[in-house]
């Protein structure tokens, strides 16, 4: 199940764009697997500046924490306390599922589906979007798809939701655009 909502994240998410053009901001997901006792939920946080290549992500689950450091194509990652380790392409730790890029979002999920539907308006934090739903058919992956795109076309909400029961629900907000985003490479084979 996990796989099929990170497949469906990162598909949405985008994986880099000529729009970057001086594009940073914080984001923050909240996904839940299943309903009722047996569900389980993971959180993502982090800051991105994609002209930049740089940023930085904090994964939660109830069982794993693990950070994600990308500056440029050098890509970072801990899981809970053990050493930061370099990470090669072929692990997709800097992936389109960490670090999607919000200026994009909203072109690429339109050439993979085609009946996007505006649905009316809304404020995301503050900020006015028009609310777009789609459904999402790649073969094994099956998604609702929901954006709030702002009158530049960033997306500032993304939403998945699988068709099938008991399957998943994830919420990504995009926010504080045009924040300073500093990270720096870790001490790896280190600790901490």
């Amino acid at each position: 199940m996990r796989g099929v909502a990170v497949l469906t994240a990162a598909v949405a998410a985008g994986c880099g764009s000529d729009q970057d053009g001086g594009l940073s901001a914080r984001f923050a997901e909240r996904t839940v697997y299943g309903s009722g006792a047996g569900s389980s939920t993971e959180t993502v946080r982090g800051a991105f500046d994609w002209s930049a290549t740089k940023g930085w992500a904090v994964r939660r689950s109830r069982v794993l924490e693990s950070r994600v450091v990308q500056i440029g194509t050098r890509c970072f990652r801990r899981f809970d306390d053990e050493a930061w380790s370099r990470a090669d392409n072929v692990d997709r730790v800097c992936d389109a599922a960490a670090f999607g890029n919000p200026a994009n979002a909203d072109d690429l999920m339109r050439s993979v589906t085609t009946d996007w539907k505006n649905v009316g308006s809304a404020s995301i934090r503050g900020v006015s979007t028009t609310h777009y739903r789609s459904r999402l058919d790649l073969g094994a992956v099956k998604a609702r798809i929901e954006m709030w795109v702002d009158r530049d076309g960033v997306v500032r909400r993304q939403q998945q939701r699988s068709n099938e029961p008991g399957g998943f629900v994830s919420v990504r907000d995009y926010f504080d655009f045009g924040v300073d985003v500093r990270v720096r490479a870790p001490n790896v084979g280190g600790g901490g």
